[in-house]
């Protein structure tokens, strides 16, 4: 939950007594069952387990890691456990304990209210292409400085990085909203400043991978808030070639949405048989996207390690939804519901992006490969 403030965290911890470690009246079997069975979480995963292993220290690190919607979920359900079993902290007087009541209730009521996302009239997802490209560049500069250092015997970083660093760290804090969640932006700042051969491997290996998981938490999670129930509001990331096969079939009365993923599936594939010439099978996905030497490329080369594995996680991707979508749903009557189903299609959807841009290659070229993909 990307927008829980230590103050609300407070205020769980003084509903639920869990600052002491405890939470309620729970033992560790019945927190974990409880978590298993209202909230559908495991709550004693390894995820979990970054403050320490009490109850308590678990569900500070649950709220702070947990999707909005789970932990909502979660935070309406221990409320109704204790207002259910009457149970309240130790030395907490029953005014008292009414007042923390009220204040949870409070805190549940506001997390329920749609999130107000600090971008404000933004596109959560251009926001987020915005901020990985200038992170993206960020790390380019750190990782080449670093490598440039280490041939050096001082292993002295020049002036010119630090200078271009700090350029592009000013863009990006500006970038950043208000309500953005604790990251590495400030270990960034701290890194930059000092600027030596150890502070570029820390920008590039630790800061910058910590902001990209950050930032596309949260854009996600802003995306999500503008989108309701009504299926059809996910349409606009359909792609063209779906969308009529889906809004035909979330129109009728009784919709079939085994069939609507196998027929965008056949789609898909035909429209990779027409761009390539190959039949609509594994070997053929191996054939166009494989990045030793490729009749489809996704980057613009295959130069380096990272456009190696780019091209090659291509070819996972198409070959996967083979197998796991189109394979199950041609031989065999998967089970599909409405969300499933839809889900598919925007990943889909996805595919086809990637299948439009990529550029088909001449049989007689061959792209120059400096080390494996890798896997």
């Amino acid at each position: 939950m990307a927008r829980i403030s230590q103050s609300d965290l407070r205020i769980v911890e003084d509903a639920l007594g869990s600052a002491s470690g405890y939470v309620a009246d729970f033992t560790n079997a019945t927190f974990s069952s409880f978590f298993a069975k209202e909230v559908g979480a495991a709550i004693y995963g390894h995820a979990y387990a970054k403050y320490g292993t009490s109850k308590g220290k678990r569900l500070r690190a649950f709220l702070e890691e947990a999707d909005d919607a789970i932990a909502l979920k979660a935070l309406r359900a221990l409320r109704a456990y204790v207002a259910s079993t009457g149970w309240r902290p130790d030395g907490q007087s029953p005014e008292e304990h009414k007042v923390t009541g009220e204040r949870f209730d409070e805190l549940i009521e506001r997390f329920s209210r749609p999130r107000e996302s600090g971008l404000g009239q933004q596109d959560p997802l251009a926001w987020l292409v915005r901020v990985q490209r200038k992170l993206r560049e960020i790390q380019q500069i750190a990782f080449k400085a670093y490598d440039d250092s280490n041939d050096t015997e001082t292993k002295d970083v020049p002036d010119g990085i630090k200078q271009a660093l700090s350029a592009h760290y000013a863009v990006l804090k500006e970038q950043l909203p208000p309500d953005f969640p604790p990251s590495a932006i400030g270990d960034m700042g701290r890194h930059i400043h000092f600027s030596d051969h150890a502070d570029m491997r820390s920008i590039a290996g630790w800061d910058v991978p910590d902001l990209m998981a950050k930032a596309e938490k949260y854009a996600l999670e802003a995306k999500a808030a503008e989108i309701d129930d009504d299926p059809r509001d996910v349409l606009n990331l359909i792609d063209e070639m779906f969308r009529s096969s889906v809004e035909q079939e979330l129109s009728a009365t009784a919709p079939d949405y085994h069939m609507l993923v196998l027929k965008c599936c056949l789609l898909l594939g035909k429209r990779f048989a027409d761009k390539t010439g190959l039949e609509d099978d594994l070997s053929s996905y191996g054939k166009a996207f494989g990045p030793k030497s490729p009749m489809l490329l996704v980057p613009v080369d295959l130069k380096t390690a990272t456009r190696q594995s780019q091209q090659q996680g291509a070819m996972f991707l198409f070959q996967g939804y083979r197998s796991f979508l189109r394979n199950t749903h041609a031989h065999d009557i998967a089970e599909g519901d409405r969300d499933f189903s839809l889900q598919a299609i925007v990943f889909l959807s996805m595919l086809a992006e990637v299948l439009a841009a990529a550029t088909v290659v001449a049989e007689t070229e061959e792209q120059p490969a400096t080390t494996s993909a890798s896997s």
